[in-house]
């Protein structure tokens, strides 16, 4: 049994099916908005070191292209990725750098660094699609999770933020203390006369999403967890992009928010209930997910 299907619990569910293992989604909502908010990203060097994502990461493109044969639908946007060097604990010195599956380079300005290997993921399609997919043909119940229903079962809770703040885990050592929610709002905007042939990453991200649209962001607000509208979030994007733009116009044509959790201790918690061994929390990915989940889906209790 699977609790929620944002990211997490959406991957979960198709590595159960790609298994072959039954298994069934209780989500009483549409999808976590938190991943419905989230830009997708992955981006190989992160951090103000441009620190690398680990090993695998050649892996992480193949991943989602066979979610994609499978749900038949297009998710990955390869794009490449350009940081300024502006604000980080690095110099020129340190590019060009690669890995199998990435590669980091000075752009021709050398003020910046411009990354192949990167890129996003549509989240909502890819929630959608699975959540079609399953209501269709039977793993997925909109409807709110009961406790005592997991009772001596194998339980895989992917809540987002509800899991932490439930009586449930709220206590649990390795639980406790080590996680915080964080506030993000996006907005897509349309820029007339503008046009980018790649992603800006950096303290915020600009994403061509073609015909002069872009997704802009984002917010970071630690230990909040407000999910409604803010006027001021709103505010401060424009606010933003109108200096990234120096003053050119733009149309504001969504604004989407969520609060997700994110691990304090840098990594993903997994944790086993003490009381019920069968259970176990997959959570606290933060902005990372859409790297951090396939490789850490093979630590859960399959057998």
């Amino acid at each position: 049994m699977i609790v929620g299907q944002g990211l997490a619990g959406t991957l979960v569910g198709l590595e159960a099916e790609r298994r072959g293992r039954d298994f069934v989604v209780v989500d009483e909502g549409a999808g976590d908005t938190a991943t419905r908010a989230a830009a997708g990203l992955f981006n190989p060097l992160t951090g103000p070191r441009f620190t690398p994502d680990g090993k695998g990461w050649e892996k992480l493109v193949p991943f989602y292209r066979e979610l994609e044969q499978r749900l038949g639908t297009e998710l990955v946007h390869l794009l490449p990725l350009v940081r300024p060097l502006t604000g980080t604990k690095v110099g020129p010195e340190a590019f060009p750098q690669s890995a199998p599956g990435w590669s980091a380079e000075l752009s021709s300005e050398k003020d910046a660094v411009r990354i192949e290997g990167g890129g996003w993921v549509d989240l909502p399609r890819l929630v959608d699609a699975a959540r079609t997919r399953w209501l269709a043909s039977g793993p997925l119940e909109p409807r709110r999770f009961e406790e005592a229903e997991g009772r001596g079962q194998t339980v895989i809770w992917c809540g987002g933020v509800a899991d932490f703040t439930s009586s449930t885990w709220t206590s649990v050592p390795g639980v406790q203390g080590r996680w915080q929610a964080v506030r993000g709002d996006v907005l897509t905007v349309r820029i007339p006369g503008f046009n980018l042939d790649h992603g800006e990453v950096g303290p915020r991200f600009l994403l061509p999403l073609g015909a002069q649209r872009f997704r802009w962001g984002a917010t970071h607000e630690s230990d909040v967890d407000d999910q409604t509208f803010r006027p001021d979030a709103r505010n401060a994007l424009e606010g933003w992009l109108s200096d990234r733009l120096n003053g050119k116009s733009f149309e504001v044509l969504d604004h989407r928010w969520g609060v997700r959790p994110a691990s304090r201790i840098r990594v993903p918690l997994i944790v086993t209930h003490p009381d019920e061994p069968g259970w176990t929390l997959f959570n606290g990915f933060g902005g990372r997910g859409v790297a951090l989940v396939p490789r850490t889906l093979s630590q859960l209790p399959w057998d």
